[in-house]
């Protein structure tokens, strides 16, 4: 059934009110109005339940993503929180609203948890539970070798010169993930701020769609 604006407030507004909106000129404004109205809810609506686009500011995930690349988050990969609202800022429950587990490999936008303003983007490298170490410039997880096919040759994974040691000392807190950017000379990740919580990822990065010559899945 089609609602109408004019109908509704014959039933539930008083005179002079139906009077204004039933006039033809305020009829053909609100007419004028209504198309980029529909477009900006659906929009709105797509960006806090689908999927969002945000922008990479630094090199850190080179030379997967470039600084101006935009990639689209998918939201529901990981479940909602607070943070997954686009222009929301503040304190996240506990979990995640039909949350499932991020996996090693996958690409994750979140706020970062010592300033929750700023958003970053890395790659998954442990789950909780995990202990994670640097040996010889590569990647252990529970004692094994991590295969990171995403990193370009001769890469080096070892403590950043702003922080050491920069790896933690026993496994991974619960529901906390160990993310780094695939530059890893130049980022600053959880060899900087530790794991980060499950309930400050925003969504997984599944898409690369600027620059359209670079437009590619990650």
């Amino acid at each position: 059934m089609k609602f109408v604006l004019t109908d509704w407030l014959s039933r539930n507004a008083p005179a002079p009110i139906v009077t204004f909106f039933g006039r033809k000129d305020v009829q053909a404004v609100i007419e004028w109005v209504k198309e980029p109205f529909y477009a900006v809810a659906l929009m709105f609506a797509l960006t806090t339940i689908i999927a969002q686009p945000f922008y990479v500011p630094s090199g850190s995930m080179e030379p997967s993503l470039a600084i101006g690349d935009a990639v689209l988050a998918a939201k529901f990969p990981y479940g909602y929180t607070r943070y997954s609202m686009p222009f929301v800022n503040g304190p996240t429950p506990e979990k995640k609203l039909f949350g499932r587990l991020p996996t090693v490999g996958d690409v994750v936008v979140f706020r970062l948890p010592r300033d929750t303003k700023v958003t970053y983007v890395k790659r998954v490298i442990g789950l909780p539970g995990d202990i994670v170490e640097a040996r010889d410039g590569q990647v252990y997880i529970n004692g094994k070798l991590l295969n990171e096919p995403y990193l370009p040759p001769g890469t080096r994974t070892d403590c950043a010169s702003f922080v050491n040691p920069c790896f933690l000392p026993g496994p991974i807190p619960p529901d906390h993930y160990w993310v780094m950017g695939d530059n890893r000379s130049e980022s600053k990740d959880s060899r900087y701020f530790k794991a980060i919580p499950k309930s400050d990822i925003i969504g997984r990065a599944f898409i690369r769609i600027w620059p359209l010559n670079r437009l590619d899945l990650l």
